[in-house]
């Protein structure tokens, strides 16, 4: 708008005005007008927790306007129409054993983590766990046994973590030295023994993780035709060696040399021959075995007695270690194959963290963790109910780029 002469003028045009000059005739005046016109424009803007808008943050909804000058130098006002929408958050503290599934992922290591996805409005939703992992305990009772009525029971028991108490139950005999040993020897009542069988039990409280079991039978068989009087062995340098005699035999094949790194999954790894004249003597006979070819630093022997008839019978477990560790190995994965979880044994020579990795055959990651790795053996308890059955490589990688590997199979 323009005022000339006391009028509002809104539009372009030419305008006159006519006066008296001083001379008393008509003074006209002539307005040449254009007139230029303001602008205004609006926008509708939805933004997560705040906005900045011509150098102001707006964390609130609301309308607001901003003037500027157009091109024409009048006025150029600019209306937002803004809409804040927040993120959210939730805190959880999560007590689990062993390991945590969340989010597709297994957690075996105590510590704070978040997850962050989009809520109703399209902004953060960020979810934080405090976690605090407790290690499981694992226990086995060996391989089942059979022994003749005048035998006992050489135990072999295993229990990786730290269980609060432990003890074997089950059976009316004695233990020895008691039953609070893994490696305690069994001597079978009269009842037993004329009943032809025993279950012991070997029970780990795993405070906060609960209770854990495992048995072993023994078979009391008079039906045993070689009397096993011992089994042993010891290091030697690089060289594992073992030694066991016989009182008698009868019938006697020979014997298989097992050998597991878990104390559950034995194979064959040698055989000697009766050394009885055909497999029938009545005095003492001594044998040896040298491995040389066992990999980590735990390994668990065993005999399987064979008949010429193609009967059995197992021996004890002789457990060696060696008394220096490397720097890091895997002494073991249980059970293998698997259809839940596995347990892999780490052996570590120092606290540090590592990350656990799993690759399918094609190499595709297909699970990834982090793990704090404690002196000494370390069970790791993992899930693998989302992957597929088949062959993979779990890796163990430290913080200093130290690797290694072992194979598994998802049933």
């Amino acid at each position: 708008t323009y005022n000339w002469n006391g009028n509002d003028y809104t539009s372009s045009g030419t305008y006159t005005f006519t006066t008296t000059n001083a001379n008393g005739c008509d003074s006209i005046a002539t307005l040449n007008l254009t007139i230029n016109t303001s602008t205004s424009s609006s926008e509708d803007i939805t933004a997560c927790n705040t906005y900045n808008w011509n150098g102001n943050d707006y964390t609130s909804s609301g309308t607001y306007t901003f003037t500027t000058t157009n091109a024409n130098g009048c006025d150029s006002i600019v209306t937002l129409n803004l809409t804040i929408n927040t993120s959210t958050s939730s805190t959880e503290d999560v007590s689990a054993c062993g390991i945590y599934s969340w989010n597709g992922l297994g957690y075996t290591a105590s510590g704070t983590y978040s997850f962050t996805t989009t809520n109703s409005n399209g902004c953060d939703s960020i979810a934080i766990i405090n976690l605090t992992i407790t290690e499981g305990v694992v226990v086995f009772a060996g391989p089942d046994q059979t022994i003749d009525p005048t035998e006992t029971a050489q135990l072999a028991g295993t229990i990786s973590g730290t269980p609060i108490s432990l003890s074997w139950t089950g059976g009316n005999g004695s233990y020895s030295p008691n039953n609070t040993t893994l490696d305690a020897v069994y001597t079978p009542s009269a009842d037993e023994v004329a009943a032809g069988i025993v279950v012991l039990t070997l029970t780990a409280d795993g405070g906060p993780c609960g209770t854990v079991l495992s048995s072993v039978t023994i078979t009391i068989s008079t039906n045993t035709p070689v009397t096993l009087v011992q089994f042993t062995g010891y290091k030697n340098g690089k060289k594992n060696q073992l030694q066991w005699s016989t009182a008698t035999e009868m019938n006697n094949s020979g014997f298989e040399i097992q050998r597991s790194y878990n104390g559950v999954d034995f194979t064959k790894i040698g055989f000697v021959a009766s050394r009885a004249t055909g497999g029938n003597s009545n005095s003492t006979l001594n044998y040896q075995f040298v491995d040389q070819n066992f990999i980590g630093h735990v390994q668990y022997y065993r005999l399987v007695q064979l008949d010429n008839d193609n009967h059995s019978k197992l021996s004890n477990v002789v457990v060696l270690k060696d008394n220096n560790l490397i720097t890091l190995s895997i002494d073991g994965i249980y059970p293998n194959p698997a259809s839940a979880f596995i347990n892999v044994v780490v052996n570590s020579a120092k606290q540090q963290n590592s990350t656990i990795i799993i690759h399918d055959i094609t190499g595709k990651q297909v699970s990834k963790q982090l793990k704090v790795l404690n002196t000494g053996n370390n069970v790791m308890n993992i899930d693998i109910t989302r992957i597929a059955a088949g062959t993979y490589t779990i890796s163990v990688i430290t913080e200093n780029n130290v690797i290694v590997t072992s194979k598994f199979v998802k049933k």
